[in-house]
């Protein structure tokens, strides 16, 4: 276990102090890393929860969108050329791979489990969560994000809410929870690398509900295409380093 801040140096998140009119009833979002206890202490006291392994799924790689309990996840694009490619027979690099065994630091993260989704050294990937009601937790497990210095960026939306530019350590584990003032019931993360010969693993990947009868705010509208996230820089930063913990595959 190690201080978080080599992580949180390297992460810009958004601001935003006026919204329009029509997104004014958006929530405020927290985004917080934690390590494993907290992380698994933090989705038991949830009123409800789903979360994705990704162990019902046979190892290979995908031929379009994989569908699953928490959503559904996509490429983003981009051909993979990186050892990931290259060293796995038949893998063409152009789609998602679900993976039963570790590579280049890419690892699972569930307790006995074996699968992980591997970005595949493609440019990145969709996760889409919609038709499942409420929910205003969302969390997931990064391994692996920028050990070759690529840079990566987490959207929600189309908003930026955090990004890595600097170089991390091969196989680094981040276990990381987006926290909701109040429910909303569709979202669209996405996660991106700008080089094609580095990618990062998703595991343990899902959301919740805090309290059981959260509804939207009284006059919400449907999410539109760009959520905007109230995040002060300074204290999240701040709540990162209080809160968060990096746990070493």
């Amino acid at each position: 276990m190690f201080a978080l801040k080599p992580f949180a140096t390297g992460i810009a998140l958004s601001c935003a102090a006026i919204l329009p009119a029509a997104a004014a009833t958006l929530p405020v979002a927290d985004i917080q890393t934690f390590d494993r206890g907290v992380r698994d202490a933090q989705i038991s006291s949830l009123y409800s929860s789903t979360v994705e392994d990704f162990e019902v799924f046979s190892a290979g790689e995908l031929s379009g969108a994989l569908r699953t309990s928490v959503g559904v996840f996509s490429t983003i694009g981009g051909t993979g050329s990186g050892g990931t490619v290259t060293h796995t027979s038949g893998n063409t690099g152009s789609d998602l791979y679900v993976r039963d065994k570790p590579v280049y630091g890419r690892i699972n993260t569930t307790t006995g489990g074996s699968n992980f989704l591997d970005s595949n050294d493609t440019s990145g990937v969709d996760w889409t969560i919609s038709g499942f009601g409420l929910f205003d937790r969302i969390f997931f497990t990064l391994s692996d994000i920028a050990d070759t210095g690529a840079d990566f960026l987490l959207t929600a939306g189309g908003d930026s809410i955090m990004s890595v530019s600097e170089k991390r350590p091969n196989g680094a584990v981040d276990m990381i929870m987006l926290s909701f003032e109040t429910a909303i019931d569709e979202l669209t993360l996405t996660f991106s690398h700008d080089r094609l010969n580095d990618g990062f693993g998703i595991d343990d990947a899902g959301f919740g509900l805090s309290t059981p009868g959260m509804s939207n705010p009284p006059s919400a509208v449907p999410l539109p295409t760009s959520i905007a996230f109230l995040l002060a820089g300074t204290a999240a930063l701040a709540g990162l380093r209080q809160h968060g913990r990096r746990k070493e595959s």
